[in-house]
């Protein structure tokens, strides 16, 4: 929470400002499209950071398999024929 909120002070303090000069320099119009470009580029981040999860949670379980498959497979070699216990 203590990050959300310091990363939120931080975009008021520097947004605010940036916009009120874009506004005095160019028009209230202006305020609008660059607002809009934020948000486009924002989305833009938050898809490659998504993307970039699931590629890294799904290499993660590929790496898993080997060792499931490798127990279960030691616990069948380690029983005796006649004691083979379930996994």
């Amino acid at each position: 929470m203590g990050a959300y909120v310091a990363f939120l002070d931080l975009a008021l303090g520097i947004a605010n400002p940036a916009l009120g000069y874009i506004a005095d320099a160019f028009g209230m119009s202006k305020i609008f499209i660059i607002s809009a470009i934020t948000v486009l580029f924002s989305a833009f981040i938050v898809a490659f950071l998504l993307k970039k999860q699931k590629f890294a949670i799904a290499r993660h379980k590929i790496l898993q398999k080997p060792q499931i498959i490798f127990s279960e497979l030691g616990d069948f070699v380690a029983g005796e024929m006649g004691n083979i216990r379930p996994s």
